[in-house]
């Protein structure tokens, strides 16, 4: 069965399988490559792509049961809100 989906060279950096995820300050997989584009593949339906900034740029979202990659995100509370919240000011009357 041809594969719809694979990892593109330049994220060969992400998988721990590669020399360069060594010297990487992003997410590292574990799960060797192959294995990743299996999991993806076999979860893959293009009906359920998702449109991305120009027509040739699709999203694919899936749950991440399969690896130990974490989503970067920090919750706003009362004590961190000033430091993330900012607001626009023009630099002039323009």
């Amino acid at each position: 069965k041809t594969k719809s989906l694979v990892v593109d060279p330049f994220c060969f950096r992400q998988f721990s399988e590669h020399e360069s995820s060594k010297t990487y300050g992003g997410t590292v997989f574990a799960n060797p490559m192959a294995e990743f584009e299996q999991i993806v593949n076999s979860r893959y339906d293009e009906s359920k792509l998702k449109d991305g900034y120009a027509p040739f740029c699709k999203h694919l979202f899936i749950e991440n049961d399969f690896t130990e990659g974490r989503v970067n995100v920090l919750e706003i509370t009362s004590e961190n809100e000033s430091l993330l919240r900012t607001k626009y000011e023009a630099r002039n009357s323009k």
